[in-house]
């Protein structure tokens, strides 16, 4: 201890008397420094300055470990909360084949009062999920030699009301068609069918088939005239689930 503070005293007359921007300056400076670090030391635990710094770096390494633990803690990640599924509701895509029976209401004589086609109604995909959409393409299978009709038609449905595994859902479409046959004249040839009305089954959360019922107002707009035609719709698909 004695030493120490000798040393610290002569280190400290040699600066007095050396320039105060000279090497030997910064040397003392550095060396007063030092003691007076290792006599703080060796009065508060017994220890010098060269028995200090290993626990320096035992402390820095286990700081540095503690973070990596910590680190390793926030970015677990949990596979079972990963797959879990989410909770928002979608509707389940499905493909439907369906028998549309129509009544035909217009100003023309010549053409029939029913009229019965084959569906196949094709789910599109979309990021609205309060939207059902679908594609659906009809061709009739009554009065078609003379007065046939094929029609693409974009139905849109939303749900209104849904129990257990039924589910009850409002539909709008519009459309193009196309008329052949021998009693189609050129001014009926092209035209926009639509259709509304009310659409319920059965859902397809469990089983992959399932049943759906329509029925709703169903009409044509030619582009060739003014004249149109309209009637009660009535349709029964059977539904596969994609």
């Amino acid at each position: 201890m004695l030493i120490n503070i000798f040393f610290l005293c002569f280190a400290f007359l040699l600066t007095l008397k050396s320039h105060a921007e000279s090497e030997a300056f910064g040397k003392a400076q550095n060396f007063f420094l030092e003691s007076e670090k290792a006599t703080k030391n060796y009065l508060r635990s017994g220890q010098g300055l060269e028995d200090l710094k290993p626990q320096k770096q035992f402390a820095q390494r286990n700081l540095s470990e503690d973070k990596s633990v910590f680190t390793n803690a926030t970015t677990y990640r949990n596979p079972e909360a990963e797959n879990k599924p989410s909770n928002a509701i979608k509707i389940k895509k499905a493909v439907y084949f369906s028998l549309l029976s129509q009544t035909i209401n217009d100003a023309s004589q010549n053409t029939p009062k029913y009229g019965l086609s084959l569906a196949v109604a094709i789910p599109v995909y979309s990021n609205l999920s309060y939207l059902n959409s679908e594609f659906q393409f009809s061709g009739d299978i009554k009065n078609a030699g003379d007065w046939g009709q094929i029609q693409f038609l974009q139905k849109e449905a939303f749900s209104i009301y849904r129990f257990n595994e039924t589910i009850v859902e409002l539909f709008f479409g519009m459309g193009f068609g196309y008329g052949h046959g021998s009693e189609i004249v050129s001014n009926q040839r092209f035209y926009a069918p639509w259709a509304a009305g009310l659409q319920w089954g059965k859902s397809n959360k469990i089983d992959p088939a399932f049943y759906r019922f329509e029925l709703g107002w169903a009409g044509d707009f030619y582009f060739l005239n003014n004249n149109y035609s309209q009637g009660l719709l009535v349709n029964v698909s059977l539904g596969y689930k994609l």
